[in-house]
């Protein structure tokens, strides 16, 4: 048996307290971020939600950070659950040195990124049509997701791609084969680097056409009959190939538009995260877990777009400090340099 429903309009919080004598707090959470929980779990879950409550009110309290908490979707996990079921490492031999098969043109890019102007912040949200921010759940599709986030901003910045058609995560998923053995590793993660390779040899259906299903699938391979956005040429790099990439971030943002990185989202603040500019409490600067999209930068933070929901951070989004290779952000990036339509 099934409890509480994703439709907001269908069912109200006060509906689900009344008629499961529920806690309406409780009821509210879960109708706000679309929760839906069997009978033998929502119980626990409620517990695990105002244990987050007090842990986000007690950090608030004490006002010495530069950021809030707050109840996000993932609030409704024990920290230790987040990390395991939540977040999928990716394994060293993934971002050492040239094993993924980065570009070797990292002196032609950063002289090509000095000789032009950066100024000194910059936001792609306003300067550009970004999509909706996207909601991964249980699947570990973060780095599908930025890939396509990353094809969508190409697609709008050619104006061949309507607005509301978004590149299929689940596609890129099931399809881009290089990095899983077999067909039951697609949701445990994997980095952006293999469905940006995938879309560049083949067409991606949009979203609406092949839906994401949060769960592992077989690839179908049906060509689309649309042409569709291929990333020609791609910059894939990290910290053991660009030292001072640190330097260079704001200017690949500025020029090629948003760029996905990998990230550390273990510490039990960013579980939680709400406004602010992050400070990292605890997290690690080479033992990355999740992939992100940075979006745009100020001289003090960047702006990132997540795949948790618009409840996250602030509508989806989240500063965290500029720092070297804070929570591991250059481990793994994955930059688009030029899309084209076929």
């Amino acid at each position: 048996m099934i409890f509480c429903v994703a439709d907001t309009k269908a069912w109200s919080a006060k509906d689900c307290a009344d008629f499961f004598s529920a806690d309406y707090f409780f009821c509210e959470y879960m109708t706000k971020h679309g929760k839906i929980y069997t009978v033998d779990t929502w119980r626990q879950k409620e517990v695990n939600v105002k244990e987050s409550l007090t842990y986000v009110r007690s950090h608030n309290a004490q006002n010495i950070l530069d950021y809030e908490l707050q109840l996000t979707s993932m609030s409704d996990l024990l920290h230790s659950d987040f990390v395991k079921n939540r977040l999928t490492p990716v394994k060293k031999e993934k971002v050492n040195g040239r094993k993924l098969g980065q570009s070797r043109e990292i002196d032609k890019i950063q002289a090509y990124l000095k000789s032009h102007y950066t100024p000194k912040s910059f936001d792609w949200r306003t300067n550009s049509h970004m999509t909706p921010v996207s909601t991964q759940g249980k699947c570990g599709s973060c780095f599908a997701i930025v890939a396509a986030e990353m094809m969508d901003w190409w697609g709008d910045k050619l104006r061949t791609v309507p607005s509301n058609a978004t590149s299929s995560v689940q596609q890129l998923m099931d399809c881009s084969s290089d990095e899983f053995p077999n067909d039951a590793e697609r949701c445990l993660g994997s980095v952006m680097e293999y469905p940006l390779r995938y879309a560049k040899e083949n067409r991606v259906w949009h979203d609406r056409d092949y839906m994401y299903e949060a769960h592992d699938d077989i690839c179908k391979h049906k060509r689309p009959p649309y042409k569709t956005l291929h990333p020609e040429n791609m910059h894939h790099t990290g910290q053991y190939d660009e030292p001072d990439l640190n330097l260079y971030l704001p200017a690949y943002i500025y020029h090629f538009g948003p760029i996905g990185v990998s990230f550390d989202a273990s510490d039990r603040h960013f579980q939680h995260l709400g406004k602010g500019i992050y400070t990292p409490h605890r997290c690690s600067n080479t033992n990355v877990n999740h992939a992100v999209l940075v979006v745009g930068y100020t001289s003090q933070y960047y702006i990132v777009k997540n795949s948790w929901g618009p409840h996250y951070g602030e509508n989806g989004y989240f500063k965290v400090k500029r720092g070297r290779n804070l929570c591991g952000m250059l481990e793994v990036v994955s930059v688009v340099t030029n899309a084209k339509m076929r």
